[in-house]
């Protein structure tokens, strides 16, 4: 369980490390992959720290990760993972810019 800012940032830092290496892996058609439960979890970790689904694919991503049987099938993933890493990014910038005091949803009339 994450209960302080220092372990949720080791926790997302870990995470994206393990899908990254996978991403490096594949583009480098290196063997030395990380397997499908490790990203999967990774994804997992991400959704959870977000508290959100950045593109709506992560918990569906995230369970073909789990399930995965083979590094063929993960290769198939590639693109998915690459884009839900790019979407988790884009969701903790947004969630860590200050709210814009001038700009509110409130009208007075």
């Amino acid at each position: 369980m994450v209960t302080t800012n220092e372990e949720a940032e080791e926790s997302w830092l870990s995470a994206e490390a393990v899908i990254q290496s996978f991403l490096d892996a594949v583009a480098t058609r290196s063997t030395e992959l990380p397997s499908g439960v490790e990203v999967g979890e990774a994804c997992l970790w991400l959704l959870v720290l977000l508290a959100a689904d950045p593109n709506g694919d992560g918990q569906r991503l995230s369970g073909e990760l789990l399930e995965c049987p083979a590094a063929v099938s993960l290769l198939a993933l590639e693109f998915r993972v690459k884009s839900f890493l790019q979407a988790a990014l884009a969701e903790l910038e947004r969630q860590a810019r200050p709210a814009d005091p001038t700009q509110s949803d409130f009208d007075l009339f």
